[in-house]
């Protein structure tokens, strides 16, 4: 909607000291006031003549993006801080939430028809499946019994290839059916059941998402899913029951079509990966749940649905995810510029800020966040909706 972007420079105020600087809590009743100029112009503010300050936070207003961590406020030419203010008083002029607050944006589901949820490993922790990246109780610092040479590794492509043991030991836990879902599960599939669910993508492959019986068409799994697999050489199909039985059975699962030799590889066996066992040094015709590893292209349905799904949605839903992985983190800036927009997540601010969310009263108007769990969270937009989960 603006074409100024390029006028804008990203760069600390690092000559100012930390008690100098300009608050992200300034009223914009205050800017309208005193004249664009003398407001950026505060005290410890170091200018150009041909630039003021504005807050971060109005930047990710305005722009829907992430500005870097520790930048408070941005030069900004001065022919573009009053165009900045004016479009920041529109849009707060649209707002739809009463505060912003989770009950309120619960109230206002109430009479939503689209509402998109993004979720991450996060829904999934009551149900007793750990996320990834919490310290010390996070996937990433679970893997050492798997001996990796970095936690990241357990779903690298390239490793897979060489070594793929540690994998299937960790999909053998992880299986769909061995966990119930969650109150997050539950509260999607309510959505659902009252004709107000438009789209859930989810970064998870625990397939709890599909226990709780959300229809299939309801659904994106960004990031793939255990209930199907296919060989990695050359994309031969094959049901998830594949994999399972050979899982069972302490076999990797080899392709028909590209496998070498007829011996099985055992999952136990230590010693693969050690000798190359082909002239490329991996293993020939593995096969794969499909999954998205490092290095390989998420579903072409998922940026295809999401540019049609969040222009058209009436309120999203963020849970359980850091917001740390492309594209999944960006999709919810595809919105429209008064949806509202709930982030629920537990101690990490940095999380509203890399989603390009402005969740502070004085630039907000749409974007609430609740630091909390996500069941405890769902629970009260469950409550303020009048509807059932549990």
């Amino acid at each position: 909607k603006l074409q100024f972007l390029y006028f804008i420079v990203l760069m600390p105020s690092s000559s100012s000291s930390s008690s100098d600087k300009v608050t992200n809590e300034i009223p914009l009743e205050d800017a309208s006031d005193s004249g664009s100029e003398s407001f950026f112009r505060e005290p410890g503010i170091p200018t150009m003549d041909q630039y003021v300050s504005v807050p971060a936070s109005a930047v990710r207003l305005l722009f829907g993006r992430a500005v870097p961590a520790g930048v408070n406020e941005i030069p900004v030419r001065k022919e573009v801080a009053n165009r900045i203010l004016d479009e920041a008083r529109d849009m707060k002029r649209q707002r739809h939430l009463s505060q912003l607050t989770i009950k309120s944006f619960g109230q206002h589901l109430r009479n939503c028809r689209n509402i998109i949820c993004m979720v991450g490993a996060g829904i999934s922790v009551s149900a007793g499946i750990p996320d990834f990246r919490t310290p010390g109780s996070g996937l990433y610092s679970q893997l050492s019994k798997y001996h990796l040479p970095q936690p990241e590794a357990m779903f690298d492509l390239d490793f897979f290839k060489r070594k793929p043991n540690p994998f299937f030991k960790f999909a053998e836990e992880l299986w769909p059916g061995r966990y119930k879902p969650t109150s997050v599960h539950r509260f999607m599939k309510a959505l659902e059941d009252a004709n107000k669910l438009q789209r859930v993508y989810t970064q998870n492959i625990d397939s709890l998402e599909r226990q709780v019986g959300l229809s299939p068409d309801l659904l994106i799994e960004a990031h793939g899913t255990m209930n199907a697999a296919r060989c990695v050489d050359c994309k031969k199909e094959y049901p998830s029951e594949f994999v399972k039985k050979h899982i069972d059975d302490n076999k990797i699962p080899l392709c028909d079509v590209c496998r070498v030799g007829p011996e099985d590889l055992k999952i136990d066996d230590p010693s693969i990966g050690e000798e190359p066992i082909s002239n490329l040094g991996v293993i020939p015709g593995l096969v794969k749940p499909n999954i998205v590893f490092f290095h390989e292209e998420i579903p072409d349905v998922v940026l295809s649905m999401a540019e049609k799904d969040f222009p058209a949605c009436d309120a999203v839903i963020i849970m359980g995810t850091s917001m740390q992985v492309s594209p999944f983190c960006s999709l919810q800036a595809l919105s429209n510029k008064s949806c509202p927009r709930l982030l629920i997540t537990k101690g990490s601010p940095q999380v509203a800020e890399r989603s390009g969310l402005v969740t502070c009263e004085t630039f907000g108007y749409r974007d609430v966040e609740y630091d909390g769990e996500c069941d405890e969270g769902v629970s009260i937009l469950a409550k303020e909706m009048g509807i059932v989960i549990d």
